[in-house]
């Protein structure tokens, strides 16, 4: 896929997947509007961050675009932690996708979307989202910077005509141990 050739010949990284972020989008569940965060993913976003459902399954890479994956905490609110046995559907933008997967209550890497009210669907056909990179055990985030200024220079000296000079930025997904997020409050 083109998204690995960004990736290609590095020691630092062992996958790459993308995906977008609406905070407090309007999500549809059991026919009343709540609002929650909306992680819009390519198909492979849950295997390259490492994460499985507590309940279910997490998307697939393919043959998923009805289907959605929800947070724990949503689930208690949206659903009362019914069984997706019943049927859960949740509706966002104006379409409906059925609940495949309850997130744990505490998952290991998207701490961005780990909160109470997360709605994970797939990315459509074509759509683009921000790139997300998982580093190989042991790497330090100095080799991972070193590594990602070799990739912004080959999109820079390819697609960097006229425009500024491609850069990224590192953020990870762990808190410090004493913080808590929303969900794992409730």
């Amino acid at each position: 896929e083109k998204q690995w050739a960004l990736i290609e010949g590095t020691r630092s990284f062992q996958g790459i997947t993308s995906a977008t972020h609406q905070l407090e989008g309007p999500i549809v569940a059991d026919g009343r509007e709540v609002l929650g965060d909306i992680t819009t993913t390519a198909g492979n976003y849950f295997k390259v961050l490492g994460d499985q459902a507590e309940v279910g399954r997490v998307l697939n890479e393919t043959g998923d675009e009805g289907s959605a994956v929800i947070g724990f905490g949503f689930w208690q609110h949206a659903f009362a932690s019914r069984p997706l046995s019943a049927g859960l559907s949740v509706t966002v933008r104006g379409r409906t996708y059925q609940v495949v997967g309850v997130m744990p209550r505490e998952m290991r890497s998207d701490q961005v979307s780990a909160r109470y009210g997360s709605v994970w669907i797939p990315m459509a056909a074509g759509a683009r989202g921000g790139p997300i990179v998982r580093l190989r055990d042991g790497v330090s985030l100095q080799a991972a910077y070193a590594e990602l200024a070799v990739v912004a220079n080959r999109l820079t000296a390819v697609y960097g005509e006229g425009r500024p000079p491609f850069q990224f930025r590192l953020d990870t997904f762990q808190p410090p141990p004493n913080v808590l997020n929303d969900y794992q409050r409730a």
